[in-house]
């Protein structure tokens, strides 16, 4: 965890510092000097960085079953448990109106 917390901050500072001045990303076709990093290192670091993020995703997903491997149980009982555990997988943000 700590590790994809790590990343994610160097990721962060990554976006926002990839133009010098960091104003130069929103001005750059008025005019305004200044320079950014190459679109291929941005796509390639972007790449490496949600890998690494789905990767974390599934560890923490499936992490449910070994936590309730051992309870004492049934079968179905743990079935039930460990699906809605691991329904952090689907993520997925709901719409905001």
């Amino acid at each position: 965890m700590g590790t994809i917390a790590l990343l994610t901050a160097m990721y962060f500072f990554f976006a926002i510092f990839q133009c010098h001045p960091v104003s130069y990303f929103w001005l750059q076709f008025s005019g305004v000097k200044g320079a950014c990093l190459s679109a291929q290192l941005v796509a390639n670091v972007t790449i490496v960085y949600s890998v690494f993020a789905a990767i974390a995703d599934l560890i923490f997903g499936t992490l449910p079953i070994f936590v309730i491997w051992d309870l004492k149980m049934n079968k179905k009982a743990k079935m039930i448990v460990g699906g809605l555990l691991m329904l952090g997988i689907l993520s997925v943000p709901l719409p905001s109106f």
